[in-house]
């Protein structure tokens, strides 16, 4: 039985003004993580919860849309047609050498439990988005009648964001795979 090959999409990666791939060329330079720490699960949580810099990882994603919302701000404004941010786009099977690729949702979710919460129904909706963030500071009913606040850990924090962004975690990308800078505002 012949191995199946994997299928590899093109992914994005989003640079609001003022940020560093958006003064650095990734077209010329490629991605490189900033640190050189072990790949662990720790490493992963706190690379999407806190971004950990230096960070082992460069996030990418399969979504051009979330690529392109984290493309349109940044610490040098709000993008404009004057100052545009830049979404990349990467193509991964243009690289001679594939780098390290990690599924944050896979690496994380091998934790027992780490989707576990006490919170209601809403509560991905509060870890996902600041506009309903409200909901995080609602108290929520628990057994014997108590109300609390619910208990979130980095790990879920982790698995949310992971999927709301569709991320794609790497160490690198050489130049030669980033094909294409789009201009966005």
């Amino acid at each position: 039985m012949a191995a199946k090959k994997m299928q590899i999409p093109t992914l994005f990666k989003g640079a609001g003004p003022g940020t560093h791939w958006h003064v650095n060329d990734a077209r010329i330079l490629g991605f490189t993580s900033a640190a050189h720490r072990p790949h662990t699960k720790n490493a992963v949580i706190t690379h999407i919860t806190a971004y950990s810099f230096p960070s082992p990882y460069v996030s990418l994603t399969t979504s051009f849309a979330v690529a392109r919302q984290y493309a349109l701000s940044g610490p040098g404004g709000i993008a404009s047609q004057k100052i545009p941010g830049y979404v990349y786009e990467v193509d991964l099977s243009a690289c001679s050498a594939m780098p390290a690729i990690f599924n944050p949702v896979a690496e994380v979710s091998r934790a027992n439990l780490a989707h576990a919460h006490n919170g209601n129904q809403s509560l991905i909706l509060g870890v996902a988005s600041q506009i309903h963030s409200r909901i995080l500071n609602a108290k929520v009913p628990h057994s014997g009648g108590m109300r609390a606040l619910p208990n979130i850990s980095a790990d879920m924090r982790a698995l949310v964001n992971a999927l709301r962004d569709a991320e794609v975690l790497v160490n690198a990308v050489p130049s030669t795979c980033v094909v294409m800078r789009h201009r966005v505002f």
